[in-house]
């Protein structure tokens, strides 16, 4: 969704489809999509990333455009996360 995990009906779909709780799923939240704006991408991304804590969702961020290991971060992810775009 545009707007991240807005809902329950949301999330628990989004669960179902990984197969597990999304507590239990490995998360990676992508920044790149907001890069090369005024605002920090992490800063203008800061609602969706809240919603993941709030629902005690574990996640990393990764930024391919500065992150020379993110294709290893990225191994053994069930759930790719692409902010902004």
């Amino acid at each position: 969704t545009s707007a991240g995990l807005t809902n329950d009906k949301i999330a628990d779909s989004l669960a179902e489809l990984v197969g597990k709780p999304l507590t239990k799923a490995s998360t990676a939240f992508i920044l790149t999509a907001k890069n090369n704006r005024d605002i920090p991408a992490p800063e203008a991304m800061s609602n969706q990333i809240a919603q993941l804590t709030e629902r005690r969702i574990p996640y990393t961020l990764v930024d391919p455009s500065f992150d020379s290991d993110w294709q290893e971060k990225l191994a053994d992810i069930d759930v790719v996360i692409i902010g902004g775009g």
